[in-house]
Order: structure tokens, then sequence, then C-alpha cells
């Protein structure tokens, strides 16, 4: 997927940086709901799971260029509010 985002141009980063923003991804996906457990936080099951899936997307983020940074913006909103 990150590849592909970059060879459009929607995307910018390196492939180590693709390596690292996938592995993050992945434990933040992974884990989310464990660290929510464990904090003082309190969510129902829809705001936790919206909550995790805004983490996933957010970083994901700093590495969108033009139109596709403004759809995440507008998209992640969906998400948090």
């Amino acid at each position: 997927l990150c590849e592909g985002l970059v060879r459009t141009g929607a995307m910018r980063a390196r492939p180590a940086e693709i390596r690292a923003l996938a592995a993050n991804a992945m434990v933040v996906a992974t884990y989310w709901l464990n660290f929510l457990a464990i904090g003082t936080r309190r969510e129902t099951e829809t705001q936790a799971l919206g909550s995790g899936v805004y983490h996933v997307m957010a970083l994901f983020a700093p590495y969108l260029t033009g139109e596709a940074r403004r759809h995440f913006d507008k998209l992640s909103r969906r998400y948090i509010d």
C-alpha cells in the first residue's frame, strides 16, 4: 500500500521509513485495546475502536502529500468526532 502511494506521489517516504511505519501501524493496531485497558481513559467500545483507527491512520499523516493529506484530514475526523 505504501509503495503504491509513493509511486503515485500521494506519499513521500523512503523504504526504511515504510518498513518502520508498517511495523508501528501493526503494533498500534494489535495492542491498542490493551493500551486502553491499562490506562485510566475509559471509552465505549465504539469510541475505543474509532480512536484506535485514528491513531493508526495518524502514523501515515506526516508522509502524505497534497490531495491524499486533505483526504486524510477529512476522513480522520470521522473517527475522533
